[in-house]
């Protein structure tokens, strides 16, 4: 929800989830991420991005932490509130990252951390959501199943050769994919269940975990809306 502040809710019956997402790539991921939240008018999303000397993943992790604690003001209108919300996700690529192992084990710790209440002193889900190698293994997943460990040249490549062209930081990913998202999601599913976070032999996917809390969400609040106008 770029260049919005979020404010604290006042009907927590009717509340939505407010979600944080921080991301290593500055374009990328948060693009693909936005274009979902307004497919699906979820405006409880704030993609947040890191900038350039806090993207390996040990910091993270630390960026995320503090950034939820602390708040967010990048002076140019995008802002919002200590503590305003319940769930952060910090989306990272494994790549050749040697800090990778010590961030997924800070996420963990992060986590159980007696600090991590929000703003109704409620406990919040704080989770890595890595890639390995990297993003554009869900987007092939889109098109076909992954049983090894892709390199990203390869992914790369394959989305040049389908797409007629793959830029980094390009819009309409989202609209490229979606109608395949469900297979995307069977597939993803499928590899990190005979895959690991670690796995030096099987690609993983983090991202499958934040888009199906997504399509969750929307689901239960197009029921609601559906009991409030019946």
């Amino acid at each position: 929800m770029k260049g919005s502040s979020l404010t604290r809710r006042s009907n927590t019956r009717c509340a939505r989830v407010r979600i944080l997402l921080i991301c290593e790539g500055k374009k990328t991921e948060p693009n693909y991420f936005d274009e979902l939240r307004q497919e699906y008018n979820h405006p409880w999303i704030e993609v947040c991005h890191a900038h350039s000397d806090h993207t390996d993943p040990p910091n993270l992790v630390t960026f995320a932490r503090d950034t939820f604690l602390k708040g967010y003001n990048n002076g140019h209108g995008h802002k919002f509130a200590a503590k305003a919300f319940d769930e952060v996700y910090v989306l990272f690529d494994k790549d050749d990252h040697p800090g990778y192992a010590a961030a997924l084990q800070e996420a963990e710790n992060v986590a159980k951390a007696p600090a991590l209440r929000n703003d109704f002193n409620n406990r919040i889900t704080f989770k890595a959501l890595p890639s390995n190698p990297c993003f554009e293994l869900w987007l092939v997943l889109h098109y076909r199943e992954v049983h090894n460990l892709p390199h990203r040249t390869e992914l790369f490549a394959e989305l040049t050769q389908r797409w007629g062209g793959y830029d980094k930081g390009a819009t309409g990913m989202f609209a490229r994919t979606k109608d395949l998202l469900p297979d995307a999601c069977t597939r993803a599913t499928a590899l990190n269940e005979a895959s690991s976070l670690q796995s030096d032999e099987k690609g993983y996917t983090g991202v499958v975990t934040l888009v199906e809390r997504v399509l969750k969400l929307h689901a239960r609040y197009a029921q609601e809306r559906s009991k409030t106008a019946a």
